[in-house]
């Protein structure tokens, strides 16, 4: 395993759409379950973020979120996962980190708000590898 600053705290924003897409998936009783994009889940989007355009009052399909999520990394469809998933953001953030403390990510991955860039949201690569099953974590130092 190689690293460069894999002790330096980072913003998790890839991770954090992975766990939204894995939580959508394990509460979800079907991948054709209708999700509804309401006004907070569009309002608390970014503006001038990542983003599919959807409007409130639309639904799309869970698997039609998953592509727009994980192909167009849409702000609006992570927020609208966590609601139709969790009731609401915060309630979503907290089973993201509930999850991370199972999935030996915690406390090197913490989430604030599933789609929304927060300071308080962070990870370290180095720290959450090293709690993978297995062989401990070996890295060679490339210099920076």
């Amino acid at each position: 395993m190689f690293g460069k600053n894999e002790n330096k705290k980072w913003y998790p924003a890839s991770t954090t759409k992975i766990m939204t897409a894995l939580l959508a998936i394990e509460h979800a009783k079907s991948l054709d379950e209708k999700v509804e994009f309401t006004k907070e889940a569009i309002a608390a989007a970014n503006r001038g973020s990542s983003s599919i355009g959807m409007t409130p009052g639309e639904k799309l399909t869970l698997k039609e979120c998953l592509y727009g999520l994980m192909l167009a990394s849409a702000n609006e469809v992570a927020n609208a996962l966590a609601i139709h998933t969790a009731g609401s953001i915060d309630a979503f953030a907290d089973m993201m980190n509930e999850k991370a403390k199972g999935a030996w990510m915690y406390p090197y991955s913490f989430f604030a708000i599933p789609a929304v860039y927060r300071r308080r949201s962070t990870t370290q690569p180095r720290q959450t590898l090293q709690g993978l099953p297995g062989q401990p974590l070996k890295t060679m130092h490339l210099g920076k």
